[in-house]
């Protein structure tokens, strides 16, 4: 059961559909760390990290919603940034 179980993983794991859903993942994260590396400046950079941080809040969610954690909240440490 074990070795099926784990071939099936395998098999999942190399299939095209996981493949295609790493390399959208991939893109999508490339494409929001591009602004970073483009920056000429710390104030650009600056900017460029405070944009990306929306996108990711809400991807991990913690945007928004009540009692989500933000920087500066109570039992929250301030952004570094």
């Amino acid at each position: 059961m074990i070795a099926s179980a784990s071939s099936g993983i395998a098999a999942t794991q190399n299939s095209p559909q996981s493949k295609a859903m790493i390399d959208s993942m991939v893109t999508q994260a490339s494409r929001m760390l591009d602004p970073l590396l483009a920056a000429k400046s710390q104030q650009q950079f600056d900017l460029a990290t405070s944009q990306l941080m929306i996108p990711l809040m809400m991807m991990l969610g913690g945007a928004g919603g009540p009692g989500a954690a933000r920087p500066g909240a109570p039992g929250v440490p301030a952004a570094p940034f």
